[in-house]
Order: structure tokens, then sequence, then C-alpha cells
């Protein structure tokens, strides 16, 4: 994989790349060649988030995988025994799919599955509705 190549798939810049490519687990330096191993990517940001629960951990999960960006159980704050196991489950699930690329780094080497994409959708127009839904009945209900 080239350079250019993963910072296309990841939406950062070639020379922010560049600068940060120590961040990319998996690239070795050898004589101003760079080897990026195939399904690399980009770590998530992950400093706003706060992991108080598992499932603050499964959604950040998702979240980086869905937009193509590394995540490993150090970024998650867990052990990777746990981490494993939740990646494991989410294949189970069907919410990821391994990818082919063989990429052993973190998530890299899974996707997310159209099953995935459609239950998140669902959810966020089911909440949007719901929200709505209560601020249209707390209108009525003040009116009356």
């Amino acid at each position: 994989m080239t350079i250019e190549e993963l910072a296309s798939i990841s939406n950062i810049k070639v020379d922010t790349l560049k600068k940060n490519i120590g961040k990319v687990k998996g690239v070795n330096i050898e004589s101003e060649e760079m080897y990026i191993p195939d399904g690399s990517r980009y770590p998530y940001d992950f400093h706003r988030y706060r992991f108080n629960n598992q499932r603050s951990r499964y959604h950040a999960l998702l979240m980086a995988t869905d937009k193509n960006r590394y995540v490993d159980h150090v970024l998650l704050k867990m052990p990777k025994n746990s981490f494993d196991r939740m990646v494991s489950e989410l294949v189970d699930l069907g919410y990821l799919q391994d990818n082919g690329c063989g990429n052993q780094y973190g998530a890299n080497k899974y996707d997310t599955t159209l099953k995935f994409s459609e239950n998140w959708i669902k959810r966020i127009i089911d909440q949007i509705a719901s929200s709505a839904g209560h601020f249209v009945g707390g209108v009525i209900s003040e009116s009356m």
C-alpha cells in the first residue's frame, strides 16, 4: 500500500500522514523506503471519548471501523483478551466481517457490514422520531 492510498482511504492529507506515520501500526521504514501493510488504517481520534462502560467501547469500535480508522485495545483502554472477545462477538452478530486483507493489527482486518449500517440508520431515525414526538406532545399539552 502506498502512502497516497492510505491518505485517500483515511481522508487524511499526505503531509499529515507523513508527519504521523509512526502512529500507523505495522509500517516499516528501511533506507528511506516505506512499507505499509495492506489494510492499514490511520488511528481514530479518541481523545474526546470517555470509556466508562462496555457500551461506549462497542460504539467506539464500530464507529472507528465504519470510518476506516485504526482501533485496538490500547486506544479503547481495555485488556487485549476483552478486545478480542468484543470483536469476535460483533463478528458473530454480523456487525463486523473479515475484509480479507490479513492485517492483524487491532481491528484492521474487519469492516462494518450493511447490517450495522442499516441498524445504525434505523436507530438514528427512531431517536429523531421519538424526540420530535416528545417535543410535539409537550407543546400540545402546554397549549391545552
